[in-house]
């Protein structure tokens, strides 16, 4: 009130004065009108609420700012510890077929295998169950040793052989579009693949590709030689390549050369002794 009076007597040229409880002592405005009073008044306490309001916005502006100038501070702190001292994980990132093979149902004869044993006999059989499970018992088996005959060929195990890149489309299916639905089919399969890895005559007679030709017409199927047809597949080895001829010896060139030299030099020897110049006679 004190203030909004003396804004008051700034514009109405009051020469009072007021006591600092905010009492006034005299004052007689020099107008007549009370209506100018109350309108000198009103406007004194518009210009306050305005200063009143610009100052509280100033301190929330350099609150805002001193808030974030510190989210700044800390974020960069934050920053350079996370690249000094990485946190430690515990996490484990599995392959992709023992994350199938982990969530699949294992028949007996299965689980008595040995852990290297048991892991490749999963992985064939879902290989036999992506790609044959509607075949009969050959058909099954056929497939399965193309699997093998391709093992043996990369040298690698049979999940790493069927996840290869480029070698099987369904390997790059999500974790449960591999598990197999059908539960009696994967388990006559778990014992098929079981077979063929143990003693089991090859019917496709050393194949290491198959294809549907009702499906798929691949390029590799017109250089690759047929070995077998059986049902909806037909399977197919490379061409066999004939081996390389052996590059000759250095030394054995040598001595051939050496060997027509002296023949050379012997002949040219006996030319030359053997050559009779012509007699020469004279004309009188």
């Amino acid at each position: 009130m004190v203030s909004n009076l003396r804004i008051v007597r700034s514009l109405i040229g009051e020469t009072q004065d007021i006591d600092t409880a905010g009492d006034v002592r005299k004052v007689h405005p020099t107008v007549e009108d009370d209506m100018m009073w109350r309108t000198m008044v009103m406007v004194g306490a518009t210009l306050l609420l305005t200063t009143q309001a610009r100052a509280n916005t100033n301190v929330q502006q350099r609150t805002q700012h001193h808030t974030q100038a510190k989210a700044k501070t800390y974020h960069a702190k934050a920053t350079y510890h996370a690249k000094a001292k990485p946190l430690p994980t515990t996490v484990v990132t599995l392959p992709k077929p023992d994350l199938v093979l982990h969530k699949v149902e294992v028949i007996p004869p299965v689980i008595r295998q040995t852990a290297t044993q048991r892991r490749d006999t999963l992985c064939l059989a879902l290989g036999i169950y992506q790609e044959a499970r509607s075949e009969d018992d050959v058909g099954q088996r056929a497939v399965a040793h193309v699997i093998m005959n391709r093992t043996k060929a990369t040298g690698h195990s049979v999940c790493d052989t069927l996840w290869m890149k480029g070698q099987f489309p369904w390997t790059k299916g999500s974790v449960q579009q591999l598990i197999p639905y059908e539960s009696q089919a994967w388990r006559d399969i778990q014992s098929i693949a079981m077979q063929v890895m143990t003693r089991d005559p090859d019917p496709t007679n050393g194949a290491t590709m198959f294809y549907n030709p009702a499906l798929c017409n691949p390029a590799w199927a017109d250089i690759g030689v047929v070995t077998a047809r059986y049902g909806d597949h037909v399977f197919i080895r490379p061409p066999q390549v004939p081996p390389p001829k052996p590059k000759p010896d250095v030394r054995e060139v040598i001595n051939i050369i050496k060997g027509y030299r002296t023949v050379l030099v012997t002949w040219v020897s006996q030319a030359s002794l053997n050559h009779q110049p012509p007699e020469i006679t004279s004309m009188r």
